[in-house]
């Protein structure tokens, strides 16, 4: 009897420390979207996206023209650089910008990831060299059109196709805040860090 009981205790402890990341990462999205639990006088400095929307919901396809599906990889907080066609001069500033407050987040950079989706399915070789060069650890995704815009269009005062807005995922898959360039590297820094703590993606 002691031994089941104690076969019990150690399943249900291996349940409890599978399901923490995901409390974790729920309880962060709670808290920024509602604001019950945020300390006072820190308030979210990107544009909330209400309903969020899934990224499961489209189709991605990696680089080698492999279906990616978000949420079968790692889970980490991602940021959406979209292009319509091709890379806008204000999409190229918006790369540099995000790659900057990457960067600055120093030792908590690894709880984030960029990637870069575009509707062009191949990148223009000198581009895709370019992009290895100077962003290597960027990911690059491709969709279509209608997908590009049921993930991240339709947004009030926001409009992906300039190329300077840029999209906060959750771990989970929920594109949950937009950023423009009116937003400066330590607006967004203030955002990442709060819910990276808050997470636990470090």
């Amino acid at each position: 009897m002691a031994v089941n009981s104690e076969a019990k205790s150690s399943r249900i402890g291996l349940i409890i420390i599978m399901l923490l990341p995901i409390i974790m990462i729920g309880g962060a999205t709670f808290v920024y979207y509602t604001g019950i639990g945020m300390p006072e006088g820190t308030t979210n400095n990107g544009q909330l996206i209400e309903p969020p929307r899934s990224i499961e919901d489209i189709k991605l396809q990696a680089r080698d023209g492999s279906e990616y599906r978000y949420n079968d990889h790692i889970h980490k907080w991602s940021l959406i650089i979209p292009a319509l066609e091709e890379c806008n001069t204000a999409c190229l500033q918006t790369l540099y910008f995000t790659r900057q407050v990457h960067v600055a987040l120093g030792k908590e950079a690894n709880g984030l990831r960029r990637f870069y989706l575009s509707t062009q399915q191949s990148l223009e070789p000198s581009f895709a060299e370019w992009l290895g060069q100077e962003h290597p650890q960027l990911e690059v995704f491709s969709t279509d059109k209608g997908s590009m815009d049921k993930l991240l269009g339709q947004l009030d005062g926001i409009d992906y196709q300039q190329g300077n807005a840029y999209f906060l995922v959750d771990p989970t898959g929920w594109v949950m805040m937009v950023y423009t360039d009116h937003q400066t590297g330590k607006q967004i820094l203030k955002d990442l860090k709060f819910l990276l703590k808050q997470s636990g993606e470090r």
